[in-house]
């Protein structure tokens, strides 16, 4: 069975369970100014990288990689969010990496860059086993951290004005902080692309006979 986009594809290879379409509204995150929500996530997919429920946080890594020795914690790591965007008719396509901290932005990066290796093992696994008739031109990567006291920049509601992103120096991620408890729109984040933003994916051309 051939999809016609990366995005159907993901759609159907994602375990349902962790799926939830054009949603991101965290509500436990300590934040005095109410819910941190990205908006108008329209056609996309979002994957909440947590146990099921009733198993408690403490079961987060033996879930997500039962294959790693727990107390290798810098391994067993993940961001909380990873939300697909196609763009441009699916030529396209943004990958945000989205991680909340009720503290500190301690150890944020650390899980960016666990949630940007799954994505890309996620990317990779439909090109190998289930390319679809259509692949986007480029696909993009970025780091979002919400935390109480994150900047807030100018038009973060609005779908036309980008973020000033850094870049992490370990996978050259682009990343950005934001304030918790505030909606934003998604579109944000997914201004055009950044110089040197590519991450190759080497099955890209990938076929089934």
């Amino acid at each position: 069975m051939s999809d016609d986009t990366l995005i159907q594809a993901l759609q159907r290879v994602l375990h349902k369970g962790i799926q939830s379409s054009r949603t991101l509204i965290e509500e436990d995150i300590r934040s005095t100014s109410g819910s941190t929500k990205l908006t108008e996530i329209k056609n996309g997919v979002v994957v909440k990288l947590s146990p099921p429920p009733d198993s408690g946080s403490a079961a987060l890594n033996s879930w997500l990689f039962p294959q790693f020795d727990r107390a290798c914690s810098r391994v067993c790591r993940s961001c909380d969010y990873i939300v697909f965007l196609p763009r441009s008719k699916h030529t396209r396509l943004v990958v945000l990496l989205c991680e909340l901290k009720s503290g500190s932005m301690s150890g944020a990066l650390a899980q960016l860059r666990g949630g940007l290796l799954l994505a890309e093992y996620a990317i990779n696994a439909v090109l190998v086993h289930c390319p679809p008739k259509t692949l986007p031109e480029v696909i993009e990567y970025r780091g979002v951290i919400f935390w109480n006291k994150g900047r807030v920049q100018k038009g973060a509601t609005g779908p036309r004005s980008g973020k000033v992103f850094a870049r992490d120096c370990v996978t050259g991620l682009p990343y950005v902080d934001e304030r918790a408890g505030l909606p934003h729109h998604v579109n944000s984040f997914c201004m055009e692309r950044m110089p040197k933003e590519r991450r190759e994916h080497q099955f890209a051309c990938t076929r089934n006979p």
